[in-house]
């Protein structure tokens, strides 16, 4: 189960949390470093990842008992089909739902940036921030949910290597060893930085592909004209 919004933004504006923001926005810049002209939508917490001047922000309905989901404005109308550059997540329910609606918003080769606990981890186990109540995953088994809703999965990076208590009693030291630790990481951190691509190339075009093949073995060439 999730925690509210209202307690995860409560936990960002403390001081494990300020610490957290930090480490994250860095890892975003590392996998993001131009996001001039782009029109980005950010979900749920990640708002606090980017430039605001550079988020459009949009939220979540979903109708009881229905595995539906739509991403709408400020007015509660639905974003129209690619009508973003990026999408950027932080403590979001990642489903199939959410990704094929996501790909729908998102323009052609557009990308994704999810940040989601990384299952094992200290940070996915404690309940002294947010992430020890999100759902936490492998590299393995994200890259393998992306892939199935037609997403291109860059190689995925990763932050918080830290305990979150040690996060907590020494901020400035914590933020020394993500620096160090960034540059050439031997192992996952407690967050995975997940960037993707939608696909397009592989969804609309295989099905064509097939049904061609397929007329093609069924139908012989027709005689050349004399």
């Amino acid at each position: 189960m999730q925690t509210d919004f209202a307690d995860q933004k409560k936990f960002y504006a403390g001081r494990t949390g300020s610490v957290v923001q930090k480490i994250l926005r860095a890892g975003v810049r590392r996998a993001w470093p131009n996001l001039a002209n782009e029109s980005i939508l950010a979900l749920s917490c990640g708002e606090l990842l980017i430039d605001p001047a550079q988020a459009v922000f949009g939220r979540m309905t979903s109708a009881q008992d229905e595995t539906f989901s739509c991403l709408v404005d400020s007015r509660g109308k639905p974003l129209a089909d690619g009508s973003r550059d990026r999408v950027v997540a932080l403590h979001t329910d990642i489903q199939d739902s959410l990704l094929r609606e996501i790909w729908r918003v998102l323009k052609g080769e557009g990308r994704l940036l999810l940040i989601v606990p990384h299952a094992g981890s200290f940070w996915a186990s404690s309940s002294a921030s947010p992430f020890g109540e999100d759902p936490s995953f492998s590299p393995k088994q994200i890259k393998t949910l992306l892939n199935k809703n037609n997403f291109h999965v860059y190689p995925v990076g990763s932050a918080l290597f830290t305990p979150p208590a040690l996060a907590a009693a020494w901020p400035e030291l914590t933020e020394n060893i993500e620096k160090i630790i960034s540059i050439a990481p031997l192992f996952y951190g407690g967050a995975l930085i997940v960037d993707a691509q939608k696909r397009i190339y592989g969804a609309a075009t295989c099905g064509a592909k097939n049904a061609r093949r397929k007329a093609e073995t069924m139908m012989p060439p027709l005689p050349l004209p004399i």
